[in-house]
């Protein structure tokens, strides 16, 4: 088979070269005895593979099964500020898109009001009525409330020493002092 490559400038004839033969199996011409042997090697080989494949797989287990004795120990102080730490994040996040889609919401409102008033109607007429109308309950609320603090003022509540009694001095019981009353006898101020 002859091929032809053109190559710049000129042609080259090109003759491929066919492949080299397979070496011969290393178990070519071995006894009985020999090819035993070999398929005995072979077969520890496989089954010591095989065992390191599944104690690879054990172990993997035991790492994602988590720390050693975890379903075993008791909560400690830690756990609880991890499960705690988990809650804040999730709700920081849930609150965060929750201002983010009323930015959203009120932003849309802006566009759409173009810088345009909104009508006054009879119900935002009944609305400013309300708006006054608590607005004087407010202040008579403030007022009630100064008057009570300033009389508070005036006739401050009595401590609570001065509300309990005072305890009285034991009975005598020989003079000699060592009853106890007389400690409780002490006057507070």
């Amino acid at each position: 088979m002859k091929t032809i490559v053109r190559l710049e400038p000129a042609w080259v004839d090109f003759k491929p070269q066919p492949p080299p033969p397979l070496p011969p199996l290393p178990h070519e011409g071995e006894t009985e005895e020999e090819r035993r042997a070999r398929l005995a090697t072979d077969a520890e080989t496989i089954a010591r593979a095989k065992a390191i494949k599944d104690s690879k797989a054990v172990l993997g287990a035991k790492i994602a099964a988590g720390p050693y004795g975890s379903a075993n120990r008791r909560k400690s102080h830690w756990d609880y500020v991890l499960v705690e730490m988990r809650w804040m994040a999730s709700d920081f996040a849930a609150e965060r898109d929750w201002k983010l889609a009323a930015a959203r919401r009120m932003g849309s409102e802006c566009a759409a009001a173009k810088g345009t008033p909104e009508r006054r109607d009879l119900e935002s007429e009944a609305t400013e009525e309300g708006k006054k109308r608590c607005t004087a309950v407010a202040r008579e609320v403030a007022a009630f409330w100064k008057k009570a603090w300033s009389r508070a003022l005036e006739k401050p509540v009595p401590s609570a020493a001065t509300l309990v009694p005072e305890k009285k001095p034991a009975a005598a019981d020989g003079g000699d002092g060592g009853g106890g009353g007389d400690a409780a006898a002490v006057k507070r101020e």
